[in-house]
C-alpha cells in the first residue's frame, strides 16, 4: 500500500503536527480517556498471568500510555500503519 492510498492532511512525521492532533482529539473525544481508564480497570481485574493485549489501529499509544502509568502487567502489543513522531509512551524493560 503506497501513502496515496489512504489520504492524511497531517503529516505525523512533522512533531508539532502530531502533537495538534493528539491534542486535538484529546479535545474532540473527551471519552476517550474514561474509555481508556474503565479498559485499564477491566485488564487489571483479570488477575491471569502472561495476559496479552494487542491493540490494532494504536495511533500515538495513548492506551499503552495508561496501562504502563498504572503498572498493569501485561505483554502489549500495539500496532499503527502511521508513525508519529514525538509522542510515545515510555517503555519498561522486563
Amino acid at each position: 500500500m503506497s501513502p496515496e492510498d489512504v489520504p492524511n492532511p497531517i503529516d505525523f512525521h512533522n512533531e508539532a503536527e502530531a502533537r495538534a492532533w493528539i491534542e486535538q482529539t484529546i479535545q474532540k473525544r473527551p471519552y476517550r480517556s474514561t474509555f481508556f481508564n474503565e479498559f485499564v480497570n477491566e485488564v487489571s481485574r483479570l488477575e491471569r498471568h502472561q495476559l496479552k493485549v494487542l491493540e490494532l489501529g494504536s495511533g500515538p499509544g495513548m492506551l499503552a500510555e495508561q496501562i504502563l502509568h498504572r503498572n498493569v502487567t501485561v505483554h502489549f502489543v500495539a500496532n499503527e500503519i502511521a508513525l508519529y513522531k514525538g509522542y510515545a509512551p515510555e517503555t519498561k524493560a522486563g
